[in-house]
């Protein structure tokens, strides 16, 4: 995030420094400051506030409170588990492995010589069953 922000404010700084400059070339507009900030942020975007006065040659820009939340919480994840004697390092563990143990069941379920089939494909019998003694 810390690359993104930076790019995204060199972007402005450099507009604005076209903005004031004037000169030869096209100056930047409101749609070609905002299609380099899309690429640059993605879906962080909406978390930087500015504006364009190509007129009065002004470009302002701050950032969010959602961009600070965002940066405080970028790489937490919260995991829910059941298991309260389990220490926090092994729910982390056990939640990271999943990938590993769902790849194992696909591979198991090709190497099967007879196919396995979801229990919700089977169908039902309406006959029934009885037993003698």
């Amino acid at each position: 995030m810390d690359e993104q922000k930076q790019e995204a404010e060199e972007v402005l700084t450099e507009s604005l420094k076209r903005l004031e400059r004037g000169g030869p070339g096209r100056p930047p507009t409101e749609n070609s400051v905002r299609g380099e900030l899309e690429k640059i942020l993605g879906k962080r975007y909406h978390c930087l506030n500015w504006s364009l006065d190509p007129k009065a040659k002004d470009l302002d820009w701050r950032w969010s409170e959602k961009w600070n939340r965002k940066y405080e919480l970028a790489g937490i994840l919260p995991i829910v588990t059941d298991q309260d004697d389990w220490t926090a390092g092994r729910v982390a563990k056990t939640y990271f492995q999943r990938k590993d143990i769902e790849n194992m069941f696909h591979l198991t379920k090709k190497a099967l010589i007879v196919p396995v089939e979801p229990p919700y494909v089977k169908g039902f019998s309406s006959k029934r069953l009885t037993f003698k003694e």
